[in-house]
């Protein structure tokens, strides 16, 4: 499988998705280099938070939901205004465990004044 680039919403990429034995390789090919080998320790610290891919999947989805509502100028109140719901709901879809339907995020597109495509990152 290969890596997949996770991308903002003007395009730029900002995380890249590897398969475990993808990074055991990269972790490999770059553990002789001085300036990785400290940045490598990191990554090996039990502490460090790691996500199944359907927590990434949601945690990518409610992050560009608000990251184009703010880019809007928009208040969680004035978005659930022009969408005719809560300000509880834009809250709720905004969650990272949140799974809005198409016809929400079309809505939440009109009412932002952006592409649907902009809602959610693209795996490149």
């Amino acid at each position: 499988m290969p890596a997949h680039i996770l991308k903002d919403v003007e395009g730029r990429p900002t995380h890249v998705i590897l398969t475990i034995e993808e990074y055991r390789d990269l972790q490999k090919a770059l553990a002789s280099h001085p300036a990785v080998s400290e940045g490598l320790k990191r990554l090996q610290d039990p502490a460090l938070k790691t996500y199944t891919m359907d927590e990434v999947g949601r945690l990518v989805f409610g992050n560009n939901i608000r990251a184009c509502r703010e880019r809007a100028g928009l208040t969680q109140e004035e978005l659930a205004k022009r969408m005719e719901c809560t300000q509880s709901y834009i809250s709720q879809i905004e969650q990272p465990d949140a799974r809005p339907t198409l016809g929400t995020l079309q809505k939440l597109a009109a009412a932002i004044g952006c592409p649907v495509g902009n809602l959610v990152r693209k795996l490149a």
